[in-house]
């Protein structure tokens, strides 16, 4: 009903095996105006193509019909655009459309085969798929891209945090980044009162390791935790307990470095062996602060019985079958079962043994308990499985969880939400189910994952409950997320929780502080330790040289860097703190020239470096100094690395720059030339190595121009002319005539960092005889004052020979000076 769709009347043309011109004329213009509305979309129905292409063959037989030649062919367009059909038209709107298959089921002809049809719908449902699967593709992608960009955002404020020391957990004062003045000039200590005992402990720790005595990290860290903290100490006492005993290995903390990436137990592979360690510590953690809560609810319930025996377990059993019977349904399951279960639960297998034996199945599960100290697999066994089958179906939960701790019969699926009130029961049940698997390593990561990322932050309320989240992390032995999301809240205590577990090789950590602070590498977790420890040590090594240097020995087997450029992290941040504090004697030393030895510094105590390698690294530091522009610092660095050569031409070249130093500088240049008088006179310098005897010459005619110099500022006219005549022994000013020639051809070869001083030589020689010229002109007449004179004139004459021989060009201002000065001495 209505009017006819596009594809009804392209059917209806076709439909018609004898169409007459007005019919076909009707037809064709009612599709071209449909055909133009659709220019832009997609037709609906899958029919269109075929119907069009009938309609053109329909139209180009019309055509062929009305013409048999060009001139026919015009006639007969002009003919159909009288009825408004644009056969050009039509074909380019045609071939303009989007025939886009739609969802439309083929429709086939009353003509189409079997064959056919079963095709066009082949095709159909085939392009329908491909749509739906690319939709769905990008739609799984953008949720994908959505969650990763979110992931990253998260990691991205952790980073922020940390930079800016924020979000302390504790609610504790924020360090500053920057030093601070106290009010008589001296920078204060950025490290505050805990921090500051924090570091007494990790300089007394770093002092006994460079000595080789053993040294208790993790109680003193713990002892000291105690004393420095003011919040949470409960907390944070019961995290040391965990991170103790999670790293004890037979129940002894290791304190050897990196004990667990070299240990080898029984033969076999580090990885399993090490997976077992911590499960095994892990569940026994978790077996004493159960028995501690045995105990306690017995001592509420005024019970003279503990948790070690068989009485106090059936006590408890009965105090929690009564807590429990107001949630939990009533079953006809026997009180032995959770007798036997809480036994279990708090490790102590001997009462274990005494409530099996009050139930039935008492020789089965003495089987399954001997089977189950041995630790060995046995889920396989039909009795077990079961027995198991049974308990599940008559809805006894205690039988059920005992069956499958000691059996292992359902791993994935059954948490036993019914027995484990907590996360910790939680965690002990799954434990358990893995600890007799073949494969370790994969189930206990498979744990970790479930619980930091299937779970996460979220589900276990961190924000509110941060101790609790961290606690299940340290059990979970997941050491690099824990510390992370403590770095995030306080970077002292993740600092100092990160110390012990990385010095004994516990913690996985990148190669590179370019990483993250915790990344994800081939399926496993990696802390960039040294990220955290350059963090934490930045903020006070301009402050407290000698902390700091004890924190950053831990890193000294850290890099950054890549192929040539990889340096170890130890001696990039000490090289940093060198430079900003300056205070090289206390921490890289003083050379002692006689000996040839390096007297004192922090470097050599810690490192124990030999020499070469010493040279190579305070080599680098003086390169960096010189790039600040600290050429002071350069030059002793440069002498302490036993570079003299290099020593000696910094001290030229900053020598060479004398005259345009100003005021501020003056300590400084005093300092260098104190330094290259020693230079010249100690015998260290000795050498037949030409290079080092052509820099002291030019360090000795330096000198004496510095001499002149500051005596001509001064007025000394006796320094003055020591000077002179000392660069005239050198042949650098003439004192008469037959000494003209010799100093011209020496201006020649003179050094650069010479010859910029020659105007200011002149002036001041010119100066001195011009001084002391007028100066016995005014004097009383005595015997051989005409001498002097006539002495200070030929003087005068001879520079201004000088001058005009020399090939140097001096101002003009400059060479008026010298002759009107010259020229008042006639």
């Amino acid at each position: 009903p209505g009017k006819p769709t596009l594809v009804s009347t392209v059917e209806m043309a076709s439909s018609n095996p004898t169409p007459t011109l007005a019919d076909l004329v009707q037809r064709a213009r009612e599709t071209n105006t449909r055909i133009r509305k659709f220019e832009s979309g997609t037709l609906p129905g899958a029919r269109l193509e075929r119907s069009v292409q009938q309609t053109l063959q329909e139209v180009g037989r019309l055509a062929q019909k009305h013409t048999t030649s060009d001139t026919a062919t015009v006639q007969a367009q002009i003919l159909h655009a009288r009825h408004g059909l644009d056969v050009t038209d039509f074909n380019r709107n045609l071939k303009a459309l989007n025939l886009t298959a739609a969802a439309e089921p083929l429709a086939p002809t009353k003509t189409a085969s079997v064959e056919e049809f079963l095709k066009r719908e082949r095709q159909q449902a085939v392009m329908t798929t491909i749509e739906m699967s690319q939709k769905s593709i990008q739609d799984a992608y953008q949720e994908r891209h959505s969650k990763a960009m979110k992931a990253e955002w998260e990691a991205q404020k952790n980073e922020i945090r940390e930079i800016l020391q924020i979000g302390d957990m504790l609610g504790m004062e924020t360090v500053s980044m920057q030093p601070t003045q106290s009010e008589s000039g001296v920078t204060a200590s950025a490290m505050d009162a805990r921090m500051r005992q924090y570091g007494q402990v990790v300089a007394e720790f770093v002092e006994s390791a460079v000595a080789q005595r053993d040294f208790p990290l993790f109680d003193r860290l713990q002892t000291v935790s105690q004393t420095a903290e003011l919040t949470f100490k409960d907390s944070i006492n019961e995290s040391w307990d965990i991170i103790t005993q999670m790293v004890a290995d037979r129940n002894t903390t290791p304190m050897a470095e990196d004990y667990f990436k070299k240990a080898e137990f029984d033969g076999e592979p580090r990885e399993k062996n090490m997976s077992r360690l911590l499960l095994d510590n892990a569940v026994r953690i978790m077996e004493r602060r159960y028995k501690k809560q045995v105990e306690s609810i017995l001592q509420r319930q005024h019970s003279r019985d503990t948790a070690d025996s068989y009485q106090g377990i059936v006590n408890y059993a009965a105090i929690m079958r009564d807590r429990s019977a107001e949630s939990n349904p009533p079953t006809n399951e026997s009180p032995g079962w959770a007798v036997l279960f809480y036994a279990l639960r708090s490790g102590n297998l001997q009462v274990a043994r005494t409530a099996a034996g009050d139930l039935p199945e008492k020789k089965q599960l003495d089987e399954a308990l001997d089977l189950f100290t041995k630790r060995r697999s046995f889920s396989a066994a039909t009795n077990v499985r079961l027995a198991y089958d049974k308990a599940t179906l008559s809805g006894h939960y205690f039988a059920r969880a005992v069956w499958n701790i000691l059996g292992a019969c359902e791993k994935e699926r059954d948490a036993h939400r019914e027995v484990a009130v907590n996360i910790e029961d939680f965690l002990w049940i799954k434990m358990m189910l893995i600890a007799s698997s073949s494969n370790l390593s994969k189930d206990l990561a498979e744990l970790q994952t479930l619980i930091s990322e299937t779970y996460g932050e979220a589900h276990f309320q961190a924000q509110a409950h941060p101790w609790k989240y961290f606690t299940i992390l340290l059990l979970t032995a997941q050491f690099e997320k824990a510390l992370y999301f403590m770095a995030g809240r306080d970077t002292v205590l993740s600092m100092h929780f990160a110390l012990p577990l990385f010095h004994c090789g516990m913690l996985n950590t990148t190669e590179d502080i370019a990483h993250p602070t915790l990344t994800t590498i081939n399926g496993r977790c990696h802390l960039n330790f040294g990220l955290m420890l350059q963090r934490y040590v930045q903020v006070f090594y301009c402050t407290n040289i000698f902390e700091a240097t004890r924190y950053l020995y831990l890193a000294r087997n850290i890099y950054c860097g890549s192929g040539d450029k990889r340096t170890s992290l130890f001696l990039r941040l000490f090289s940093d703190m060198a430079l900003k504090t300056r205070q090289w004697t206390d921490l890289v030393g003083k050379l002692d020239w006689d000996s040839d030895t390096i007297v004192g510094g922090q470097l050599k105590m810690l490192l124990n470096m030999q020499r070469p390698d010493f040279n190579v690294f305070v080599a680098k530091m003086a390169k960096y100094s010189l790039l600040e522009g600290s050429t002071w610092d350069a030059i002793r660095l440069y002498d302490m690395a036993d570079d003299r050569l290099k020593a000696l031409s910094l001290v030229n070249e900053y020598l060479s720059q004398y005259s345009v130093q100003g005021a501020s500088s003056q300590t400084t240049q005093q300092q260098v030339v104190s330094f290259a008088h020693s230079m010249l006179e100690h015998s260290r310098f000795a050498s037949t190595n030409k290079a080092i005897q052509d820099a002291l010459a030019t360090l000795s005619l330096l000198l004496h121009v510095v001499q002149l110099l500051e005596a001509s500022k001064q007025g000394d006219s006796r320094q003055c002319e020591a000077a002179i005549v000392a660069l005239a022994n050198r042949d650098v000013v003439p004192l008469n005539q037959d000494q003209v020639e010799a100093c011209v051809e020496q201006c020649r070869q003179l050094q650069p960092a010479v010859r910029r001083f020659l105007s200011d030589i002149l002036v001041a020689a010119m100066s001195c005889w011009h001084h002391q010229f007028h100066a016995l002109k005014q004097s009383v007449a005595q015997a051989g004052i005409a001498q002097e004179l006539s002495q200070c004139q030929e003087r005068a004459r001879c520079l201004i020979n000088y001058s005009g021989l020399i090939d140097h060009t001096m101002p003009a201002d400059i060479s008026a000076h010298l002759m009107s000065m010259e020229n008042s001495m006639l």
